[in-house]
């Protein structure tokens, strides 16, 4: 390790801590504690406040024969997200947000609606990020873009239509209607649909993509008090969910290959509601959404999702 004087330490066991300073707090923040990895690198934290550059200097301190060793000044850029325009567009469906300031190197881009995180965004350039979007009810929803801890200011992104649940399309894999988190719809567990399922229940599928890891939550609610009906997840390559709710592996992935979280609320009927899947960590994948229904008669039911990332 050298400064910027030639100075040099070439033990690691000499170096005793460091400090670093920031020349604009208002633009990004830098942490003196002291953290070397097993090279004898050290580590410090910049978090970013506000958009322009910052410059971070300080010193090593040494002990032995060394001097203490002064570094700096490095430039620490922070990005400003600017959303410039955002199409009115059905839920669920693939829409470009235009903007300036959404790709920088060793930053994480997200997109919010409403405060809730998109899961399903591509960031295709710094002038545009492809999202789809989020499978909530008509109306104004208010999107953000975060990069590195920097929000944009709001947006306002018109829902255009009701979600179709798509009937017949729902009752199988192949067909099953994709969904984006995070969604609010309703749907109908008809008794007229084809008798499916282990129990002789009948069932509505949806289609999701992590395209990250992530953690899940889905709460079911639904009108016909007597019903009993169910949410599950499951992973899509595992093929169809009525092989047996042994193969139903809550949370644990094993043979059969299945990731799953199964419903924490109550069952056998009566109306046991909220059913939620509650805190479900699932790898990045293709998921489906399967909303069971062991009763007779038809029931009108609610949905909600929403995702979270490390």
């Amino acid at each position: 390790m050298a400064d910027q004087f030639g100075n040099q330490v070439v033990d690691s066991l000499q170096v005793l801590g460091i400090s670093v300073m920031s020349d604009d707090v208002a633009v990004a923040t830098a942490a003196d504690n002291f953290a070397p990895d097993a090279l004898g690198s050290l580590a410090i934290t910049a978090t970013g406040v506000g958009a322009g550059v910052a410059n971070f200097s300080g010193i090593v301190t040494t002990s032995g024969t060394s001097a203490d060793l002064a570094y700096g000044p490095a430039a620490v850029s922070v990005l400003d997200p600017i959303i410039a325009s955002i199409p009115s567009s059905g839920p669920a469906v693939n829409t470009a947000i235009a903007g300036s300031g959404f790709m920088a190197a060793g930053f994480t881009t997200s997109v919010f609606s409403d405060g809730m995180l998109l899961n399903d965004i591509t960031v295709d350039s710094d002038v545009q990020i492809t999202a789809r979007m989020p499978t909530l009810a008509p109306g104004d929803h208010e999107i953000t873009v975060d990069v590195g801890g920097i929000t944009s200011a709001p947006m306002t992104w018109t829902s255009a239509g009701v979600y179709d649940e798509d009937e017949p399309n729902n009752d199988a894999i192949g067909t099953a209607p994709a969904l984006s988190f995070p969604f609010d719809f309703d749907g109908v567990a008809d008794v007229g649909e084809v008798v499916q399922g282990p129990f002789g229940g009948h069932y509505d599928l949806y289609a999701v993509t992590l395209v990250v890891d992530g953690t899940i939550d889905i709460t079911l609610t639904w009108d016909n008090v007597p019903a009993d009906l169910d949410v599950y997840i499951w992973e899509s390559s595992f093929g169809p969910p009525d092989g047996g709710f042994g193969t139903l592996i809550d949370g644990v992935p094993g043979p059969p290959d299945g990731w799953s979280c199964v419903v924490a609320g109550g069952s056998g009927g009566g109306g046991f509601q909220p059913e939620a899947t509650g805190s479900c960590a699932l790898p990045a994948g293709d998921y489906l959404i399967w909303i069971y229904d062991f009763g007779a008669g038809t029931s009108n039911y609610n949905v909600e999702g929403t995702f979270t990332s490390p």
